[in-house]
């Protein structure tokens, strides 16, 4: 009998206020946004916009916008933001990019490897990318080997403009609030904004690029590049 009142307290302690969860981490969200130069004039950049979205849609979260102006004051504000807050849930890139990289700043073009190392201390679970081309395979999968924590790539695989990176603005709300988009709900999605707008994104996961053989790698960019082709016609882009 002691014994199993031994055994009564400790799995009573064990139900206790050590054995509750611990609350989730509030959502964060960094921003990237190339030098407003090299964007299309307008009274508010894309990454200002989406900045003033997402806190009045996630107002408990923590979003941070970065403007890259130069390369060497990009790695600056990087590294002090490693220090400061250590950690972001969300990436989102604005620039102009193609398959071979990425034009954040006004002095120089980054492959998507080396952006990847840029993104990897700050551990992001998603990226998303309002740039050209972010979306292919080629430039998706360097991203994916590059940051080890990433799950989501969100991007289009096509020329993307302003109309079309519009919808970004309420994915990025949607998903920092926790909701993810089940695949049903995304190909709605798609439907919905390829016949509004003509755009394209796509998700990218993990999954996408576990053992792929150079047919899987070799399928995709022929697909994209006819995708590129039929929908060549879409008008000013931000690329």
């Amino acid at each position: 009998m002691p014994r199993s009142k031994r055994t009564s307290s400790t799995r009573s302690r064990g139900r206790g206020p050590s054995s509750k969860k611990k609350p989730m981490a509030a959502p964060s969200l960094l921003i990237l946004e190339c030098d407003p130069e090299k964007l299309p004039a307008a009274p508010t950049s894309f990454g200002e916009a989406l900045e003033s979205v997402v806190k009045g849609f996630v107002p408990r979260g923590r979003t941070i916008r970065v403007l890259a102006k130069t390369q060497p004051q990009l790695l600056a504000d990087l590294g002090r933001l490693k220090i400061e807050v250590s950690h972001f849930q969300m990436v989102a890139i604005v620039a102009h990019s193609n398959v071979s990289g990425v034009s954040l700043t006004r002095d120089s073009v980054v492959s998507w490897t080396a952006l990847g190392q840029w993104l990897a201390p700050f551990f992001p679970r998603i990226v998303v990318l309002v740039a050209c081309e972010a979306g292919r395979w080629i430039a998706a999968k360097p991203l994916f080997e590059g940051v080890p924590t990433l799950k989501e790539l969100y991007a289009s695989p096509v020329l993307v403009n302003d109309q079309q990176a519009a919808c970004i603005r309420l994915l990025i709300p949607y998903l920092l609030s926790g909701h993810r988009l089940k695949n049903k709900d995304l190909r709605g999605a798609q439907i919905v904004n390829l016949l509004l707008t003509r755009g394209i994104v796509l998700r990218r996961t993990r999954r996408d690029f576990r053992q792929p053989g150079v047919l899987d790698g070799a399928a995709w960019t022929i697909g994209e590049e006819l995708l590129k082709a039929a929908l060549h016609r879409l008008g000013p882009v931000v690329c």
